[in-house]
């Protein structure tokens, strides 16, 4: 589902079998974690795959940096995949211990902290000094402004 400025809702995809994390890629298109893999959808509705298999577990909560590669919370493998824009796993970032990694995001000084949830046993694990800082969040607009709906008044 999408929030419209006008304050609608418009559903911009169903039919998934298993959908988690959501971000939005280096043209704007929205990534979601299902089933075991990262997949695109398309403004034609289409969908196609970053990739199928993110490896035991699949993946949950996830980010980008920069130059467009995802880090994808690794649940029951407890730490943080690391993926080129093409699908293809660069790095694994293991978290110390037993634990389920639900979620990543990019903070910190010049956006270079890369920062993952380690939900079980309740940790906040942060990675500093990372080679290529986050993507900064697309923010949303908000509603729509009575000049941008035709309502205001006069004076």
């Amino acid at each position: 589902m999408a929030l419209e400025r006008d304050g609608t809702l418009r559903v911009v995809a169903s039919d998934f079998w298993y959908c988690n994390g959501i971000a939005l890629d280096l043209g704007g298109h929205p990534v979601v974690v299902e089933r075991q893999g990262l997949q695109r959808l398309l403004p034609d509705g289409g969908r196609e795959w970053v990739v199928e298999e993110l490896g035991r577990g699949g993946g949950d909560g996830f980010c980008l940096d920069v130059e467009g590669r995802f880090y994808v919370a690794s649940t029951v493998e407890h730490g943080v995949r690391v993926l080129e824009p093409d699908g293809t796993e660069v790095d694994f970032l293991s978290i110390p211990g037993d634990g389920l990694t639900t979620n990543c995001c990019f903070g910190g000084p010049e956006g270079r902290w890369l920062l993952a949830t380690d939900a079980v046993p309740g940790h906040v694990v942060v990675w500093e000094s990372m080679p290529t800082p986050g993507l900064p969040l697309t923010p949303w607009p908000g509603p729509a402004t009575a000049e941008e709906t035709g309502e205001a008044e006069e004076r």
